[in-house]
């Protein structure tokens, strides 16, 4: 089983003080994935990052427009996974996929910004 890195700033990485952890699949008291196990330094580098690309970055400075249209890709892609995504939350949970996609559904919604801001008016 590989293990799955932190994403920090866009790039992958493994905890700085190298740890990790089983998530264990509670339906069968298995191993589903092995992940990375973040300490105070990544959580440390996390913030930094995100301050660093929000006072230097473009977000910020970028209209409501095209931040809209980003945030619609960002639902679509949710859309378009939302099994794959509903199916893992369940094993993670374990719980029923159905029930697992109400949980996953939202997240879609929440990424679907208000019309009006993207056509630019507010």
């Amino acid at each position: 089983m590989t293990t799955e890195l932190l994403v920090v700033g866009g790039e992958r990485r493994p905890a700085a003080e190298d740890n990790t952890f089983a998530v264990i699949e509670p339906g069968t008291g298995a191993p589903m994935a092995e992940v990375a196990e973040a300490g105070p330094e990544d959580a440390r580098r996390a913030v930094d990052v995100a301050v660093r690309a929000f006072d230097e970055g473009a977000w910020p400075r970028t209209s409501a427009t095209p931040r809209g249209r980003v945030l619609l890709r960002a639902s679509a892609m949710v859309r378009d996974r939302l099994e794959d995504l509903a199916e893992l939350e369940a094993r993670n949970v374990g719980k029923p996929t159905p029930s697992s996609t109400g949980v996953v559904r939202p997240t879609r919604s929440s990424a679907r910004p208000c019309p009006s801001r993207i056509r630019g008016s507010t």
